[in-house]
């Protein structure tokens, strides 16, 4: 599946030159010369990274930034402006939580490199939530084995840290014979 990554400016030489830049990446990238074609846009597709142009008419970089959270909460949002004013980076970062602030003239090499950054950034917090779900489910599964058998998760170690395990030696040639005989009947069936 490709990347999406979706630019925003009411400049179309921003947006061609951001075309030229990236065209040899591996992510596909949308543009829209206004912030409503950029809404229509997030409406549409997932987007994993935004770049928005903070300086365009009827609504601000900050603004659509602002409206494309509610929409796409995960999409990672950065913003390029002219304006190199920190009351609006602190906006940008509280309002928008915005990834990064470049100013005009940007370095297309460090935009490059921030955008990967974020792509890297956006694919590892996806693979820490499905891994934090994974462990919510065990945590449940365990819960429900405690109620239907209690004490099953209570575990006995001697004085070195080994796992004691109640019952003879009966009890493991039994465990043993009832895994061959598991094993042979899974060989027979394929």
């Amino acid at each position: 599946m490709s990347k999406a990554v979706l630019v925003v400016d009411d400049d179309p030489r921003i947006l061609s030159s951001m075309q030229r830049t990236f065209r040899k990446e591996l992510y596909e990238m949308y543009t829209a010369l206004n912030a409503e074609q950029g809404l229509s846009i997030l409406q549409a597709i997932q987007v994993e990274v935004v770049i928005v142009d903070q300086n365009m008419p009827f609504m601000s970089g900050l603004e659509f930034l602002s409206l494309s959270r509610e929409i796409s909460p995960e999409t990672i949002r950065i913003m390029i402006t002219g304006e190199a004013d920190l009351s609006l980076a602190l906006r940008a970062i509280n309002e928008g939580e915005i990834y990064r602030f470049f100013t005009k003239p940007y370095n297309e090499i460090e935009l490059g490199i921030a955008l990967r950054e974020a792509l890297k950034h956006k694919r590892i917090f996806g693979q820490n939530r499905k891994a934090l779900e994974v462990l919510k489910m065990q945590a449940a599964y365990i819960d429900h084995l405690e109620r239907e058998h209690p004490g099953i998760t209570h575990i006995e170690r001697d004085e070195t840290g080994c796992v004691l395990i109640s019952g003879g030696l009966a009890d493991y040639d039994g465990l043993i014979e009832e895994l061959e005989d598991e094993i042979e009947a899974l060989e027979k069936t394929h």
